[in-house]
């Protein structure tokens, strides 16, 4: 073999030694840090002070890496960010890290949520019978489903007496809520599942919701309690309320499950079937600090330094090899 022959096949061995990485991370999705994709940095603040000795005592044996363990399944499950990372600075601050994402307000909502859904019975509003006409129980509260400039139906809730709707989580729309009837507490909700609801014409999603033994048993004590009195059942997580439903005829609850109803997109589904499914945050959560962070090392580069890497690799065995 000549020496034009051997440079060839040095030259070839270099295209694929160089190439062969290259294309590699330009094509795959690598592990990438804010430092490569940028991203949000978030840093969430626990309010332990709220906390009594007990919680407390809790919180440093293990609660806190719980709230480690659900922030992480949040941003994977529910924000699609396989690659984020979560750490716990100082006692009560938490910074998660989302390289590649940039909705701000989505990270920000799905974070400091609860993710506590709690039933209550709504006794203070309002109920007729089937006919919708003829009044079953005067209530402290109207209620109302109205469309709105989107075309969609939403629950409006008026103070009786009053033709001004009720603003979402102002000062009374918090008396309302505490003038309900807690039924259930989060913690008894052991599945949530979004599907397409069957009987919606415009391909609406429901969340199926599947209890407990003891959720189960809660449950089914309400539904005698106000069996075929079409009375309302409400869904509520962080003092919005997710489904404001009417309990069917003769539901007794007996299975242990539920529905959330609100004409829920296939995204808004999953999204809030996620956030159940991590499970529920021990202590109240605030954004302390949000920020954006610009990649360092771009994609190319990256691939380019590994590139530079092992052109220098081949040149020096070559080189060494000539010497002898």
């Amino acid at each position: 073999m000549n020496r034009r022959q051997n440079g060839v096949l040095v030259v070839a061995g270099v295209v694929v030694l160089v190439g062969a990485p290259v294309l590699f991370i330009v094509t795959q999705e690598p592990w990438l840090g804010l430092d490569l994709a940028g991203g949000l940095r978030i840093t969430l603040l626990a309010d332990i002070e709220s906390l009594d000795p007990d919680e407390h005592q809790d919180w440093e044996q293990g609660a806190a890496q719980e709230v480690i363990r659900i922030l992480e399944e949040r941003a994977q499950a529910g924000l699609g960010v396989q690659e984020a990372t979560v750490f716990r600075k100082g006692e009560d601050r938490f910074v998660v890290e989302l390289p590649g994402f940039t909705d701000e307000q989505d990270a920000r909502d799905l974070l400091r949520s609860s993710g506590r859904v709690d039933f209550y019975w709504a006794r203070t509003v309002t109920t007729f019978r089937d006919d919708g006409v003829t009044l079953l129980r005067q209530g402290r509260y109207d209620h109302l489903i109205i469309t709105d400039a989107d075309e969609e139906q939403v629950d409006v809730f008026y103070r009786r007496g009053s033709a001004d709707p009720i603003v979402e989580k102002s000062a009374e729309w918090d008396r309302m809520i505490e003038s309900w009837e807690k039924i259930l507490d989060g913690e008894h909700l052991a599945k949530a599942t979004p599907r397409l609801d069957p009987i919606s014409s415009t391909g609406d999603h429901l969340i199926n919701l599947q209890f407990d033994g003891e959720g189960t048993r809660i449950m089914g004590l309400w539904g005698r309690r106000v069996l075929n009195r079409n009375e309302w059942l409400v869904a509520i997580i962080d003092q919005e309320i997710i489904t404001f439903a009417r309990v069917m005829r003769g539901n007794l609850f007996s299975r242990g499950q539920s529905q959330l109803t609100g004409q829920f997109t296939a995204k808004e589904a999953k999204y809030t079937a996620n956030l159940l499914n991590a499970g529920t945050i021990p202590v109240d959560l605030s954004i302390e600090d949000t920020s954006r962070v610009h990649p360092t090392i771009g994609k190319i580069l990256f691939a380019g330094a590994i590139a530079f890497a092992v052109v220098v690799g081949v040149l020096y065995l070559l080189l060494g090899d000539r010497k002898k």
